[in-house]
């Protein structure tokens, strides 16, 4: 009995420590949640860096010092530079590195400087309702905080001398951030992801992760439902910022900083674009800033197609004539100049009431030829108050010297007209004939160097789209001492720093019988005024 009596007592301290294991787990199982939820909201963060000093004082913070002895993420900001290494080396150097940085952060200063030259060229020609202007200000002003940021820098460098007691020291710090919604790192693939230390296949992914994509290339960035929203892509050409597509293909705007000229014409010798993309390629407005030109235009599936222009009122546009708008076989017409009007701009399908602003007028080709309506067109074009300018066809049969000289005695230059114009239009057999490129561009140098020394202003050379781009880098300093008048009949606004472009050779003029070319300046009233003011005969 007393036997009995004792075993049950042991089986009710079993079943009450049962009972009590049970209810410790099921409220653990209740609150688990909540406290996983809570490490969850809570992240710790370990912070490390270096700091150099200068006789004791910290002058700049920098993530770590490259394979080049170049400082890398170099800051004189109190913001301190996550995921560093160690530095490590004497003062002497600490030294060495520094003077090695400086020569390294002079040439991107340099580099910046130019690249704001070419943004301040284009902001001269455009206006705010041309197409991608609020996006090349926009980079434009960060380009000026980096300019200044590496300016500050360099400013701090200079200070430091071969006397300047120097040290680098790694430190680190740690802080907690709380947050309502945990942002998870985990590494996504095609069929699943990694999270937490688990492999969960088919997850509609959350938050912040990196992928393969489905060429192989990594990816990364913030997750939403399944698909990246927006992050980078890196591959062996580029790599690329920005908005992503269903498929983990660049969609939206974004920016490519390019390892090599992948882009297309657009981005010769640049290294980075930034504009609209889909299914993986450049589509639609894009940009290039470099250190040459501002090159804008509209992408379709990688392809620069160039800039198309909004043909509004408030653009400067003008006409050139000859004799043929006089006299075509034995028929002769007027011109009516009290009437001028140009009413459809031909080949751009536009039309509209466009005031007349300028007129350039043939005067003279070769050494023999004379338009006989020259003189007679110039003076009605003054009498109407419109801005006049003469030029000269080139001839393949003298020297551009003669050809300058039969040009300066018949032709009128007031105060006040355009510069004068050499209009060059040989075919590639005629180039051949005169016996090749070096006899055109001597001819072409004569001619511009003797009227700039007559008239007192540089003459502008008018050329075709086609010879522009096959001949003309032949004679970089032409290309660069003159400005250039481009005929170019398509439908986008030719890549190059001109004065004038010829729209269309089959306009409509009010005034005008027949077809007459349709220019248009590259600029606004306040950019063609500077030009009058600068350019014209004085």
């Amino acid at each position: 009995m007393t036997e009995y009596i004792y075993i049950r007592k042991s089986t009710l301290t079993k079943w009450l420590v049962v009972l009590a294991v049970i209810a410790i787990v099921t409220a653990l199982w209740f609150l688990w949640p909540n406290i996983c939820i809570h490490r969850q909201n809570t992240r710790i963060e370990t912070r490390s860096y270096n700091v150099l000093k200068a006789d004791g004082e910290a002058v700049l913070y920098f993530r770590n010092v490259g394979t080049d002895s170049i400082f890398t993420l170099a800051s004189i900001e109190d913001a301190k530079v996550c995921f560093a290494s160690p530095f490590y080396g004497s003062p002497a150097s600490i030294y060495q590195y520094l003077m090695v940085n400086k020569l390294f952060i002079r040439e991107e200063i340099e580099a910046i400087r130019k690249k704001l030259t070419e943004t301040d060229y284009y902001f001269s020609v455009h206006d705010v309702q041309d197409e991608g202007f609020d996006a090349i200000a926009e980079h434009t002003s960060r380009l000026t905080m980096e300019l200044e940021a590496k300016e500050s820098l360099m400013a701090s460098l200079d200070a430091i001398t071969e006397e300047t007691k120097l040290d680098a020291i790694w430190l680190s710090d740690s802080c907690s951030i709380d947050s309502a919604s945990p942002s998870h790192v985990f590494l996504v693939m095609s069929k699943g992801e990694w999270r937490d230390g688990r492999w969960s296949p088919y997850p509609l992914f959350q938050g912040r992760g990196i992928a393969l994509d489905h060429s192989g290339c990594l990816i990364g960035g913030v997750w939403e439902e399944g698909t990246i929203s927006h992050g980078w892509r890196r591959d062996s050409l580029s790599v690329y910022f920005g908005d992503f597509g269903n498929y983990m293909e660049a969609t939206g705007h974004g920016s490519v900083i390019l390892f090599n000229n992948s882009m297309g014409p657009c981005h010769s010798g640049s290294s980075r674009y930034e504009g609209l993309f889909s299914s993986g390629l450049p589509n639609g407005f894009g940009f290039t800033i470099d250190t040459l030109r501002v090159s804008a235009g509209e992408y379709r599936n990688g392809v620069c197609y160039g800039e198309r222009l909004q043909y509004t009122s408030e653009r400067i546009y003008g006409i050139d004539i000859s004799k043929y708008q006089h006299q075509r076989g034995r028929k002769k017409y007027t011109i009516r100049w009290n009437k001028l009007m140009i009413t459809d701009l031909g080949d751009k399908k536009q039309k509209g009431n466009y005031p007349v602003s300028f007129v350039f007028i043939k005067s003279t080709e070769g050494t023999n030829v004379k338009n006989p309506y020259y003189s007679q067109d110039y003076n009605a074009a003054r009498k109407q108050g419109i801005r006049v300018g003469s030029y000269h066809f080139l001839s393949r049969q003298s020297t551009g010297m003669k050809q300058a000289k039969y040009f300066l005695r018949n032709t009128k230059f007031r105060k006040g007209d355009l510069p004068p114009v050499l209009d060059v239009e040989p075919t590639d057999k005629q180039i051949r004939q005169m016996g090749g490129t070096e006899v055109l561009f001597s001819s072409i140098r004569q001619w511009m160097s003797t009227v700039e020394r007559q008239t007192g202003v540089k003459p502008i050379l008018y050329a075709n789209q086609r010879f522009v781009n096959k001949y003309l880098d032949e004679a970089p300093d032409i290309k660069a001492k003159y400005p250039i008048w481009i005929a170019r009949y398509g439908e986008y606004k030719p890549d190059l720093k001109l004065v004038f472009w010829q729209l269309s050779p089959n306009g409509k003029v009010s005034g005008i019988t027949g077809d007459v070319d349709i220019n248009v300046f590259n600029g606004y009233r306040s950019r063609f005024d500077h030009f009058l003011e600068t350019y014209c005969i004085k």
